[in-house]
């Protein structure tokens, strides 16, 4: 399954917009609603950041290393 901001919008009941402003740390978004997506994004291990990365890289080596170390660090030392 590929999380998307799109698939948590979905989940959470709310845009992509409101997904991106809780990514980005932006204002507008009620407590209750942030905290619903927050919780999403922690479950599956979603990041932007690596999601784009991944999308805009033309080499396929390059998009399964990045992936591999950005598992790796999220199942090992990004325990939170």
């Amino acid at each position: 399954m590929k999380v998307t901001a799109q698939w948590i919008a979905e989940q959470c009941g709310v845009s992509r917009g409101t997904v991106d402003r809780v990514v980005n740390g932006r204002p507008n978004v009620a407590p209750e609603v942030r905290e619903r997506v927050q919780k999403i994004i922690s479950e599956y291990g979603y990041n932007e950041t690596v999601n784009a990365a991944l999308l805009h890289a033309s080499d396929g080596l390059e998009i399964r290393t990045v992936r591999a170390v950005f598992q790796f660090l999220h199942q090992h030392i990004y325990i939170i």
